[in-house]
């Protein structure tokens, strides 16, 4: 395709899936060279009010959300009248793409996914997230087995009641749908749980439990149907997992796991108690003993009165005393147990919350950066952390010292999951091309594909074809290798008609004095301009040159040079924006003021109803000393602050 950049900095490579909401995109970010996935809304969706204003409002929820087993929300935005989302990107196969080509799963494999997804959703559940979508589709599986869950964009926050169906249209997939999706009825986090039993009996059997012509009778039978036992269907499977299935399974939530932390304790135990009795299910009816049971056989049982009105004068046995004391006995007995299974729920709740809250690292990640290797290695070794290492080259950083981290400092994170640190391999060092006896034009092509720059160029008398390269600075040698990015200067020959004209060489950079005898010695006279402040180099140092380089000179050619007075100083503002926007299409624009007329915009966007931020702006000035940040909605002033400089940079 022809390039496509989103949003100025992401450039689109390929399209790698095609959902109901959006069309889902490969990327590269230009300025880090990070690979994401880009989400683009379906522009069908575009027209569509309140779609874009939840798609917003979910996607800036997902943002603040970080867990090992949750893809990672990166931004969102506008391009051209059409949302995106920018996503972390999984190297790796769909779990529906593993099922489909594997075939059946074993126990363990089973239930180590089901165990992620279902950390995945404890994790969404805590803060009050459902996300209603769960299918293996969603499921990404990178080269390590590192379950990721996708597609949180379809999320709501739990408290808010939603319907899932309306008419004909059925958000998420059919075949995944609890039974109160399917009617479209409120729906919680135990949805969730009935989609992940739907999952784990698809990873265990090979194929879904309702499936249909249509998504209308694939919905009824998740109402109506009951599930045929995944046992009958593969053998092989341990008895505690099917139970799993089928609790999670159930038609009423109430009969369900409550919580995903239940869940994954049952699912552990399985792998220990394959053929264990411990998951118990709700019985479909309570069944009342008949008389023969509860009665001694022959017993005479007096008749009495009961009712009032038209029932009146209805007979009806009286109850021995001692029967009506047993059953009391038995119903007190039934609520004890009742009793202590709820104490014995909970505490396997709370259990597996304080376990989970025990593996969060009490100490914030370090800065990682500028420290050697094997030091930042140990220290998150010693942190219950795994390190994941990356290498590249870098001029600022010498060889084997961090050059960046992911997560950033101060973020917490879960014991044993893996932080991504890039170790600098030193400068890049490449051979030098051999351009002697090229043209011009082909010793350019050569060095710049080398990795290198074209110097000077100095004209010299010759016989040899106008434009060959006579000799080149510096010269290549077996083992000479030269930083990339530095020039190499050129001797070209021109014959005797050709006369002294040559391209302007660079001397941009160079001090005053060392640039004037330079150009000297070319047979070039260069005067100075004056003097200018610079955003790159020093005081003293050549800021601008003209003509530019590689034009066409020759001896009578005016240069130029303008000297800089040093580095233009330069303050940094920061701002954290939090937004709160009462209208829909409510267009918010934020200033900085640097000196009176003179102030930049550093946001522009066009906002839905709900609550945004903080949005991190960053601002430069010149003069220092505070700044005024200016907020206006719809052209309407809304509110100001005062910002301070976070530091100097000189």
């Amino acid at each position: 395709m022809d390039e496509w950049i989103v949003a100025g900095r992401y450039r689109v490579e390929s399209l790698i899936g095609i959902g109901g909401t959006a069309h889902v995109y490969k990327a590269v970010r230009v300025d880090t060279g990070e690979t994401v996935a880009i989400k683009m809304l379906r522009p069908e969706l575009s027209q569509d009010a309140s779609f874009i204003r939840q798609f917003r409002k979910e996607a800036q929820i997902a943002i603040r959300y970080h867990h090992r087993n949750i893809v990672e929300t990166l931004e969102v935005g506008d391009e051209d009248g059409g949302l995106y989302i920018v996503m972390e990107y999984i190297q790796g196969n769909t779990l529906k793409d593993i099922i489909k080509t594997q075939g059946p799963l074993s126990h363990a494999v089973a239930v180590d996914y089901a165990v992620q997804i279902a950390e995945a959703l404890a994790y969404a559940h805590s803060h009050q997230l459902v996300h209603r979508d769960i299918k293996p589709q969603n499921m990404l599986i990178d080269g390590r087995g590192v379950l990721k869950v996708s597609d949180f964009g379809i999320a709501r926050v739990a408290s808010v009641s939603t319907m899932t169906m309306t008419g004909k249209n059925v958000m998420g997939s059919v075949h995944y749908l609890s039974p109160e999706q399917a009617q479209g009825g409120y729906v919680d986090t135990r949805s969730d749980l009935y989609s992940l039993g739907v999952v784990l009996y698809e990873m265990v059997t090979g194929r879904v439990p309702f499936d249909g012509d249509t998504a209308v009778s694939v919905a009824i039978k998740h109402i109506q149907d009951r599930v045929i036992p995944p046992r009958r269907i593969r053998e092989n499977i341990p008895p505690s997992l099917e139970k799993v299935i089928l609790k999670a399974m159930q038609k009423r939530p109430a009969q369900r796991y409550q919580y995903a932390a239940e869940m994954i304790n049952d699912l552990v135990r399985t792998l220990e108690e394959p053929d264990g009795d411990f998951v118990k299910l709700a019985s479909g009816a309570v069944r009342m003993p008949s008389g023969s049971e509860t009665e001694n056989e022959g017993e005479q049982k007096p008749l009495v009165y009961l009712g009032t009105g038209k029932k009146q004068g209805k007979l009806r046995r009286k109850l021995p005393r001692r029967v009506i004391w047993r059953r009391v006995l038995i119903v007190f007995l039934l609520l004890c147990f009742a009793a202590l299974g709820v104490l014995g729920v909970r505490w396997l709740q709370l259990r597996s919350q304080a376990a989970y809250q025990a593996s969060l690292i009490t100490e914030p990640l370090p800065r990682f950066i500028q420290m050697e290797e094997t030091e930042a290695v140990t220290l998150l070794r010693d942190m219950g952390l795994e390190a994941l290492i990356q290498t590249a080259y870098s001029d600022e950083y010498p060889a084997g010292t961090v050059i960046s981290q992911l997560p950033e400092p101060d973020v917490r994170m879960q014991q044993g999951e893996t932080v991504t640190l890039t170790v600098s391999l030193g400068e890049e060092l490449l051979p030098i091309p051999n351009v002697e006896g090229l043209s011009l034009d082909e010793a350019r092509t050569e060095i710049e594909a080398a990795g290198f720059q074209v110097g000077a160029v100095t004209v010299q008398s010759s016989d040899a074809p106008r434009d060959t390269v006579l000799a080149q600075s510096p010269l290549p040698a077996e083992e000479a290798v030269l930083k990339r990015g530095s020039l190499i200067d050129l001797w070209i020959a021109r014959d005797a008609e050709g006369g002294s004209q040559a391209t302007m060489p660079p001397v941009v950079g160079m001090g005053e004095q060392a640039a004037l005898d330079y150009l000297e010695s070319l047979g070039l006279t260069a005067t100075i301009a004056g003097e200018e402040p610079s955003e790159i180099y020093a005081m003293g140092l050549v800021a601008r040159q003209s003509p530019e380089v590689d034009s066409p000179i020759d001896a009578d050619t005016e240069i130029t040079l303008w000297i800089s007075s040093g580095i233009l100083q330069q303050w940094t503002y920061e701002y954290a924006a939090r937004l709160e926007v009462e209208e829909n299409d409510t267009q918010v624009v934020i200033w900085f003021d640097e000196n009176g007329p003179d102030a930049a915009k550093i946001y522009d966007e066009t906002l839905g109803q709900g609550r945004y931020g903080p949005i991190q702006l960053t601002a430069v000035g010149t003069q220092g000393g505070n700044k005024t940040i200016t907020i206006y909605y719809n052209g309407v002033l809304h509110s100001s602050e005062t910002l301070s400089p976070k530091e100097e940079e000189s």
